[in-house]
């Protein structure tokens, strides 16, 4: 079944980190013509709203969330659990570095 982009924000487990928040996510994701076997990059992926986004989108495909804080890989660990994604793989770097 595909995702269409555009869960709503309450829905994410946020805590105080920053998050892209519902309207971008969704003009980011569709600009950006995420497809079933898409591989995505989201560098300072925060509490991964759009690294989930992503993953529900390309089913068939991969996301890498790069992210230097760790509040926010456990946020992002969090909304995998929750969302029941697992085609995220979640990098503890900072960009560049991490992009390897």
């Amino acid at each position: 079944m595909r995702h269409f982009f555009g869960i709503e924000d309450e829905e994410f487990i946020r805590g105080d980190v920053p998050m892209t928040k519902r309207e971008i996510r969704m003009a980011v994701l569709n600009e950006a013509r995420v497809q079933e076997e898409s591989y995505v990059l989201d560098v300072g992926a925060g509490t991964g709203s759009i690294s989930i986004e992503a993953a529900l989108g390309a089913p068939q495909g991969h996301v890498y969330a790069i992210e230097r804080f760790a509040k926010g890989i456990e946020l992002i660990k969090a909304n995998m659990t929750k969302f029941g994604v697992n085609n995220l793989t979640v990098i503890e770097a900072k960009a560049p570095e991490g992009m390897e």
